[in-house]
């Protein structure tokens, strides 16, 4: 299956990894970043069943990475398209995609 992030997804994953070394150290980085090797994983190998629908015009659905994360994605037959990541401490309303 073909995975594909989009600008914003990559952005945010930079972003998130830079603000928890500097602020939790590597391991938690570390961590996070095998979390969503193992999200992107099962997500992929889910054969078209799916998680929570959040936006059914665009078919775009949400994965619980962790306590704290969301990862939002789209997919098809062949393809995995990594939309964006929100924290759960962010205002839902704020998200857009």
């Amino acid at each position: 299956m073909e995975i594909i992030w989009s600008p914003r997804a990559e952005s945010e994953f930079i972003k998130d990894i830079d603000y928890l070394g500097e602020n939790y150290g590597r391991k938690t980085a570390t961590r996070y970043m095998e979390q969503l090797t193992d999200a992107i994983e099962k997500i992929s190998k889910i054969d078209m069943i799916a998680y929570q629908l959040v936006d059914a015009e665009k078919d775009i659905r949400k994965y619980k990475v962790n306590a704290n994360k969301n990862l939002y994605y789209r997919l098809t037959e062949n393809k995995l398209e990594i939309i964006a990541f929100y924290s759960d401490k962010q205002n839902p309303d704020t998200l857009t995609f």
